[in-house]
């Protein structure tokens, strides 16, 4: 059964086909006219999505270069000799054009300033589309396209068109799934997560984001083209901005970067509609009052229940519905993450530092903490751990160890993170796992993360005035507050890496924290700037004497930082050893050591 699950999650496009199969044999014609219908507006979206999710470029165009496709397919299928496949394949050929000529505007605007480019995009194309639309002697009801013939037969509605558009849908989706796990879906996904870092590794980002703008242009132009076929007629009035946003969504419920999710986006906006519409017809036939009232106003219910399904996807499921199940079956089933029994007492290594003669019990307890990724992927597997008031704790370990997946699971995830968490985690007794940061933070649990721990476009004079007591800033990092009086008006994203380390546990130590957390100290810093840093944060430990949690991975750092010393391996905890110099210390050390200029 497992097995089924492993192959259904990884490969859920299976359900396609069965789906294809059982509405060609239904002999339905209607929902066979609706299920061409969907694989057009599918290959658009897989367009959309090979631009937004796979080379992370924000496009409204869809409409327009739809348009484009319809409307050459009409005027090109006037002439003799263009035949059907013929018009297509100039259609497609347009596709890739009007994707070069949008790639020229991408290479100096991002984001939302491209978007905005491509709506206007929009407008022009269906302007132009209603200009020839009048002067076309066939103005009512849209402009006629030609009949289409394949080798000689006529491609009529029903079965005859389905199966062209299957096999074209099948073989567009083995083209973009080759394409996507060999280098160039590697490249897309480099410049998606961060281009800046793309171009470090080699990456020729200008030359991958045009291939991407071509290849996808001329895909969604080719739908726009078999939809003025497949129709017979093709009106400016069908490309409206509520259409070219419907492609949005359709990416964005069933999922990027997720041919599957494409294709459920795509059935899910086309035929919910007209499954509520036909619902509500069926119901209200012949009545009156409210089910009256449902048959008349069923468009605008349409419309706002479609809204309400949206928003419960981007709130619930932010990565879109397929992936998201997907991790689900992945993490509950495939795997087996069953839920534990009654928490485990804590281990001896864990408490025996955090115990004091009066019997105190420590401000931070763990117990039998375990921590699942929505892939499947166990960060922590049963840790035990006891911090006892005023107690400065190092944790080192190599990258992946699930040192950063603590501190996370001791401040808290957001509910879009989806992660799974198990076992008690405690302050002052307070149960707080699962908890968002906002409510951790209210406890007095401040975090100085690995990354992103300053405001780079704010200047340290901003920042210190924003947040907190500068007081307490003041009275925690006295050594320290000439450096920062003297970056005062500069920005934060100009300061070495070790002053923003400095004004980050600043900035920590002015909202007087119960609990601090320091992720990875001293990474990527120079051994001057470590000294400093070290310094800076025992100095805030002696006189605020507030309890510290710092992960790192220079075990020397942590040794001569910390009051002790722990070592977390594939999620779990154990002694790296006193501080000593002890054989049994000494081995672990070099175990858990990581060379920090890595």
């Amino acid at each position: 059964m497992r097995q089924f699950l492993a192959l259904a999650s990884r490969f859920g496009w299976i359900v396609v086909p069965v789906a294809f199969v059982w509405v060609l044999a239904s002999g339905d014609r209607y929902w066979q006219f609706v299920a061409g219908l969907v694989i057009i507006y599918a290959l658009s979206a897989l367009g959309l999505d090979w631009l937004m999710g796979r080379a992370g470029i924000v496009s409204l165009g869809n409409g327009a270069l739809m348009a484009a496709g319809a409307f050459s397919a009409a005027y090109l299928s006037q002439f003799e000799w263009a035949s059907f496949p013929v018009t297509l394949l100039l259609v497609t050929a347009l596709g890739g054009v009007l994707g070069l000529l949008m790639s020229i505007p991408a290479a100096r605007l991002r984001g939302i300033y491209f978007a905005l480019v491509t709506l206007a995009l929009h407008f022009i194309v269906v302007f132009v589309g209603h200009q020839y639309q009048q002067t076309s002697t066939a103005f009512l009801g849209g402009v006629p396209v030609a009949d289409p013939v394949l080798f000689g037969y006529e491609l009529e509605l029903g079965v005859p068109w389905l199966l062209f558009l299957g096999v074209l849908l099948g073989v567009v989706w083995l083209l973009l799934h080759s394409m996507y796990a060999a280098h160039p879906g590697r490249m897309w996904l480099a410049i998606h997560e961060n281009e800046l870092a793309a171009r470090t590794i080699g990456v020729v980002a200008p030359r991958w984001k045009l291939s991407a703008f071509v290849g996808s242009s001329a895909l969604i132009t080719l739908s726009g083209g078999l939809l003025g076929f497949y129709t017979g007629r093709v009106s400016a009035d069908t490309f409206t901005l509520i259409f070219a946003i419907g492609f949005v969504v359709m990416v964005i419920v069933g999922g990027q970067r997720s041919v599957t999710g494409v294709l459920l986006g795509a059935t899910a906006v086309t035929v919910a509609p007209l499954l509520f519409g036909q619902l509500t017809r069926d119901l209200s036939s012949g009545q009156a009052g409210f089910l009256g009232w449902l048959r008349d106003n069923v468009f605008v219910l349409n419309s706002g229940l479609f809204g309400v399904f949206v928003l419960v996807v981007l709130l619930y499921l932010p990565r879109g519905v397929v992936p998201s199940l997907a991790e689900w079956v992945r993490a509950r089933v495939i795997h087996g993450a069953a839920p534990s029994a009654t928490p485990a007492p804590l281990s001896a290594a864990s408490t025996e530092a955090a115990e004091v003669e009066s019997g105190e019990p420590p401000l931070l307890e763990i117990r039998d903490l375990r921590l699942t990724y929505r892939n499947g992927a166990r960060a922590l597997d049963g840790v035990d751990l006891g911090l006892r008031r005023g107690e400065l704790l190092a944790v080192v370990g190599r990258n992946g160890a699930g040192k950063s997946s603590l501190m996370r699971a001791v401040t808290g995830f957001y509910r879009s993170e989806g992660v799974t968490l198990r076992g008690r985690v405690a302050v002052d007794g307070v149960d707080i796992a699962g908890r968002s940061p906002a409510r951790s933070a209210r406890l007095g649990i401040t975090l100085v993360p690995e990354r992103d721990k300053v405001f780079g476009g704010l200047t340290v004079g901003e920042q210190l005035r924003n947040v907190g007591d500068i007081d307490a800033a003041k009275d925690a990092m006295p050594n320290e507050w000439e450096l920062l009086e003297s970056r005062w008006n500069s920005p934060a994203g100009l300061l070495s890496g070790g002053e923003r380390q400095i004004l980050a546990m600043t900035m920590a130590a002015s909202l007087r924290p119960r609990l601090l957390l320091v992720d990875e100290m001293s990474l990527g810093l120079s051994p001057i700037a470590i000294d400093r840093v070290t310094r800076a944060l025992r100095d805030l430990h002696e006189r605020t004497g507030v309890t510290i949690l710092i992960v790192e991975q220079n075990v020397d750092v942590a040794r001569g930082l910390a009051d002790r010393v722990l070592l977390m391996e594939a999620g779990t905890l154990r002694p790296l050893g006193e501080p000593d110099g002890s054989p049994a210390g000494a081995a672990a050390a070099r175990e858990g050591s990581i060379d920090a200029s890595r």
